[in-house]
Order: C-alpha cells, then sequence, then structure tokens
C-alpha cells in the first residue's frame, strides 16, 4: 500500500512538472511579440524610421533646408532666451 501511495505521488509530480515545462516552452514561443517597451533596440528602430518619416516630410513640404530666420524672429528668441536664462540664474 505503501508503495502504491509513493509510485501515485511520484506521478503526479512528474505530471504536474511536465505540464509546467510545456507551459514554459510555449510562452517564450508566443511571446515574439517586440515591442519598444521590452526592447530597447526595437526601440530605437522605431525612432529611426519616425525620423526618417519626419525628415521626407520636411524635404517634401519645405525642401532640403530649414529656411532662415527672419531678423523679427531672432530678436524675439534672442530676449526670450536671455529671459529665461535670467530666470534660470535666478535674477
Amino acid at each position: 500500500m505503501k508503495q502504491i501511495i509513493t509510485t501515485a505521488l511520484i506521478a503526479i509530480i512528474t505530471g504536474v512538472m511536465m505540464l509546467y515545462a510545456v507551459a514554459l516552452i510555449t510562452i517564450t514561443a508566443h511571446a515574439d511579440n517586440t515591442t519598444d517597451y521590452c526592447d530597447n533596440g526595437m526601440g530605437q528602430q522605431i525612432s529611426t524610421d519616425w525620423e526618417a518619416k519626419a525628415k521626407a516630410e520636411w524635404i517634401a513640404e519645405y525642401g532640403d533646408a530649414q529656411p532662415n530666420l527672419t531678423t523679427e524672429s531672432l530678436i524675439y528668441l534672442e530676449k526670450h532666451t536671455e529671459l529665461l536664462q535670467e530666470k534660470r540664474n535666478g535674477k
């Protein structure tokens, strides 16, 4: 009787271990969906693709180079930068 119980327990434990092994194998087989959250290389690939699309869109709309600033916008940006720098420096 003791031998039958031991054999049954060994069979049950072996069965559970086999189910666990099969579950691990199927999880890794189905976990082939790479995203930028899980894979840094994939994230860099996505960023590179978007950068290329943005560059192509810019060239299609505005030509090969960014247009030069007008003198008014340059003066405004310099003053605004100066104000922001003063805030940052605590003046």
